[in-house]
């Protein structure tokens, strides 16, 4: 991506995040956007199909981007870690976009990136041909741990407690560290 092309990314960006401080996301047209930054409509085509592709674009570059070198050094906690504090930076933000639901909903849009990253992180690390996961497929797996951070992320910013970024990720690292085999006798053991 070229200099100008991510910088318009980026004047597109900041001019969405701007007007849905102000605006419900399902009335904010395109032309919104592009003239609150003095663009023009062709020039918002030229870069994204539709503000939901904007909107992937955001949380690929904001949140996502950032962790994918930690990610690569198996350091996957510091990822979470500063991905939710990411999030966190511009929770105004990221609160008005997890309102987005429908087709094309928030939720939707980052299980996908999430799955994506996953998906890729299986196939580069080889685990299925170092671990026998019997009939697991890799976007099987990809899907399951999508859905965990996907569903962390969604009800932090869906519930109105004030929870930190690092409080979340303590959160996910229990959730996502423990089978629910291990919980339940966990929980036996506490009857004795």
């Amino acid at each position: 991506m070229g200099k100008n092309e991510e910088s318009t990314n980026n004047l597109l960006a900041q001019s969405l995040k701007e007007l849905l401080k102000t605006k419900a996301f399902e009335k904010i047209t395109i032309k919104d956007i592009t003239k609150n930054v003095g663009l023009i409509r062709p020039t918002f085509y030229n870069h994204f199909s539709d503000k939901y592709a904007l909107l992937e674009w955001i949380f690929y570059n904001e949140v996502i981007l950032p962790a994918t070198l930690l990610i690569e050094d198996d350091m996957l906690k510091g990822a979470i870690d500063l991905m939710l504090k990411q999030i966190e930076r511009d929770k105004k933000f990221y609160t008005k976009a997890v309102k987005i639901d429908g087709q094309n909903s928030f939720e939707k849009i980052i299980f996908g990136l999430f799955e994506k990253l996953f998906l890729e992180l299986f196939i580069k690390k080889n685990i299925f041909q170092v671990r026998h996961l019997g009939p697991i497929t890799p976007k099987m797996l990809a899907q399951y741990y999508a859905n965990g951070i996907t569903f962390i992320i969604v009800s932090w910013l869906k519930d109105a407690s004030n929870l930190s970024a690092v409080a979340i990720s303590e959160i996910y690292q229990i959730i996502s560290n423990i089978s629910i085999n291990e919980l339940v006798r966990l929980s036996d053991s506490d009857k004795v």
